[in-house]
């Protein structure tokens, strides 16, 4: 077995496996604008949410979003906030990852999602759950009927969507409200 096949030929296979390619993300430092700490992981999240947007003509026009935390026994990136936030919010998980995912109320189909760590931009210098709130619902605004993207328009008109109190503030509601968006 040693001889039939090379290192570099074992870490490409390795690393498809585990979903994560090095070869574009690990290459980045982390000082880089583009730079996803969650990199090692988010190949089958960005899967899930594009082929569920890719087969919708219309998606629903009630979203609920929220956070979802596992653990798992692999390292998060240093200086990221990965690792401490769930240590501080999840009591006994001292590694693992927290995405925030917008649903559809009705199907329970993802539409739009966002690994949380500190290193989004911030340009309103929101608190960190309404600064995801505002990324994710970006994202939604692409998708919407007469948006000037190349994305697929899933949304007859902007949607409404229902967060936690962890996503809200009178920030939010008026950037939500001027950009026309409804919410709860």
């Amino acid at each position: 077995i040693h001889d039939s096949i090379t290192y570099d030929r074992f870490l490409q296979i390795k690393r498809t496996y585990k979903l994560c390619n090095n070869y574009i993300d690990g290459n980045k430092p982390q000082s880089d604008p583009s730079y996803n700490p969650a990199y090692k992981y988010d190949l089958i999240f960005k899967a899930m949410v594009n082929n569920c947007n890719a087969i919708t003509k219309y998606a629903d026009l009630d979203l609920c979003g929220d956070e979802s935390t596992f653990s798992h026994m692999g390292y998060g990136e240093p200086n990221t906030g990965l690792l401490k936030r769930l240590g501080q919010t999840k009591p006994g998980i001292t590694r693992g990852m927290q995405t925030v995912m917008l649903f559809d109320a009705h199907r329970n189909y993802p539409r739009a999602y966002l690994h949380r760590h500190k290193l989004h931009p911030n340009p309103l210098k929101m608190p960190s759950g309404p600064n995801e709130c505002r990324l994710l619902l970006e994202q939604i605004d692409k998708m919407v009927v007469g948006a000037n993207t190349n994305q697929k328009k899933i949304f007859r008109e902007k949607p409404h969507s229902t967060w936690d109190n962890y996503f809200s503030g009178d920030v939010i509601f008026d950037w939500i409200g001027k950009n026309g968006f409804k919410c709860t």
